[in-house]
């Protein structure tokens, strides 16, 4: 799985999560395979990390615009 940060708008079938007011959309595709809790953590080094309790999903991730 291939997983992206994007400043993107919401499309029809997203979940949309908000974390202190900040909205997060998730397809229903991603969401099937982060059906627990998630942290996104980010280092200045490395960049952005996600994981969750048992392994990290993905790290060293930008966030990039959607054309």
């Amino acid at each position: 799985m291939d997983i992206q940060l994007a400043l993107d708008e919401t499309r029809k079938n997203d979940t949309i999560l908000k974390v202190e007011h900040i909205p997060f959309y998730i397809d229903r595709f991603t969401q099937r395979y982060v059906d627990q809790e998630v942290v996104l953590d980010f280092d200045p080094v490395s960049g952005f990390k996600l994981s969750n309790d048992a392994e990290i999903l993905s790290h060293g991730l930008t966030i990039y615009q959607e054309k």
